[in-house]
C-alpha cells in the first residue's frame, strides 16, 4: 500500500495501489474467521472470538489433530502435539487429549490431557494462551500404570486471566489406591507445571455443576450450591 505525504511531511491518507483491494475491519475478520473454520474440521467447542477444532489424524491414522484458533489472529495452534521442552511432569513418550472437557475463555483455552512415560502417565489441565502459544500444565493426578483406572477431569472453568478450576475424580494422597470427587484449581499461571490446590473433595460433588461468574466458582455438592473464588 504507498502512503501520500504533502508538504511538510504530515500524514493525510493511505492510497491504496491501482487495482488493489481494500479489506474493511469486518471483512478482515471475516476472513480470519474462516481460517479458523477449514471445511474438512469438526467444531468441538466454539466461542466469538476462539474456536476448537478436530482435523482427521495422519500419525497414527486413527488419532485425531485438535486445534485452537483465536479469531483475532486466524491463526491455529495444535493441542494435542507433544510440547516443547518434551516432557511434562517427567512423561515425554506420548500425549492424549480428553475431548469431553474443553473450556474457552480467549485467548484462553483449556483441556484435560494425558501425559505418557514408559509405563506411567499423569493427567494434567492444560492451559494455553492461543495468541502467544505460552502454556501452564496444572497437574490433576498421577502416576497411572497402564491398564489401571487413572484420575479424570469432566468439568472446567476457565477465567480471563488464565486461572482454572476442575472436577473430577482423583486419589486422596492419604488412600493412594482410593478415588474420590474433588474440586481443584491452578490459581496461576507463572510457572510451567504447577500442582493442583484442593478446593474440596466429596461424594455428592456433581461431576458438571462447575460455573464461574466473575471470579466466583460455584458447584454442587450433596444438592447444595458450594462456592469459592477463584483469584
Amino acid at each position: 500500500m504507498a502512503v501520500m505525504f504533502i508538504g511538510t511531511g504530515i500524514l493525510l491518507a493511505p492510497i491504496a495501489p491501482f487495482g488493489s483491494v481494500l479489506l474493511t475491519s469486518s471483512a478482515l475478520t471475516a476472513m480470519r474467521r474462516s481460517t479458523c473454520e477449514p471445511a474438512k474440521g469438526t467444531t468441538l467447542v466454539v466461542g466469538r472470538q476462539a474456536r476448537i477444532y478436530s482435523l482427521p489424524g495422519s500419525k497414527p491414522l486413527e488419532t485425531e489433530r485438535i486445534f485452537g484458533c483465536l479469531v483475532s489472529t486466524g491463526h491455529s495452534r495444535q493441542l494435542n502435539a507433544l510440547p516443547k521442552p518434551r516432557y511434562v511432569f517427567g512423561k515425554g513418550r506420548g500425549v492424549s487429549v480428553d475431548t469431553d472437557a474443553f473450556a474457552l475463555h480467549a485467548p484462553w483455552a483449556a483441556y484435560p490431557e494425558n501425559f505418557y512415560g514408559l509405563d506411567t502417565s499423569v493427567l494434567a489441565v492444560t492451559v494455553k494462551n492461543l495468541r502467544t502459544g505460552s502454556t501452564t500444565y496444572c497437574r490433576v493426578g498421577g502416576n497411572r500404570r497402564p491398564m489401571r483406572p487413572g484420575p479424570s477431569v469432566t468439568d472446567i472453568a476457565l477465567g480471563r486471566n488464565g486461572h482454572v478450576a476442575w472436577i473430577g475424580k482423583s486419589k486422596l494422597e492419604l488412600f493412594p489406591f482410593t478415588f474420590t470427587r474433588r474440586v481443584g484449581a491452578c490459581a496461576s499461571i507463572a510457572s510451567r507445571e504447577i500442582e493442583s490446590s484442593e478446593i474440596e473433595n466429596g461424594e455428592g460433588i456433581d461431576l458438571h455443576s462447575l460455573i464461574l461468574h466473575g471470579s466466583m466458582l460455584t458447584w454442587i455438592n450433596s444438592g447444595v450450591t458450594h462456592t469459592a473464588a477463584l483469584r
